[in-house]
């Protein structure tokens, strides 16, 4: 397996983000790390994008222009998450074997200390629902953002997330 994915999620706060950003470095699977941010922070080993709105069709449309991995990991909503041990490989296994444009996992929260297994259910073709729970990470193929570079979303200030949702399961099934 020789592939790479670029990385990319919504600041919290210094010393979360950073921690994150040490996780996605861990992997040698991460190509680059990049965070949004309202404001310039101070962050290491990432580059930071500035965005008016995190999951907006604008910053979605940036992000797709920074792909240069033959996959991206978003994390666009404000839920604070770590990765689990081998979490990026098994995204990339997952995608590999599937084919799938988007993988997306179940995931565990933390709740008074302890650790909550949060299952989700498996994505229904043709589904319109723009509150269907994915998880805070979504795994995409680069062609998917490549593709949703040239739709016509701009109207779309908070919708963008949801767009390219509906994107790549034009492109193919939804894997869980």
């Amino acid at each position: 397996m020789n592939r790479n994915v670029d990385c990319f999620f919504v600041f919290s706060n210094e010393e979360t983000s950073q921690k994150l950003v040490d996780q996605f470095r861990e992997s040698a699977l991460v190509n680059q790390v990049y965070v949004l941010v309202k404001k310039p922070v101070n962050l290491s080993k990432c580059e930071q994008i500035l965005v008016e709105e995190n999951a907006s069709c604008s910053t979605i449309r940036q992000i797709a222009k920074l792909v240069r991995s033959d996959y991206a990991l978003l994390a666009l909503g404000d839920s604070v998450f770590e990765l689990g041990q081998g979490a990026v490989e098994r995204l990339i296994q997952v995608a590999d074997q599937t084919e799938a444009p988007m993988v997306y996992a179940d995931y565990l929260e933390s709740a008074d200390g302890k650790l909550i297994p949060h299952p989700l259910i498996d994505y229904q073709l043709g589904s319109l629902r723009d509150d269907f729970n994915f998880g805070p990470v979504r795994f995409y193929r680069a062609e998917v953002l490549k593709a949703f570079r040239y739709e016509n979303y701009e109207m779309l200030k908070f919708a963008g997330g949801y767009a390219l949702r509906l994107r790549a399961s034009r492109m193919g099934e939804l894997v869980h």
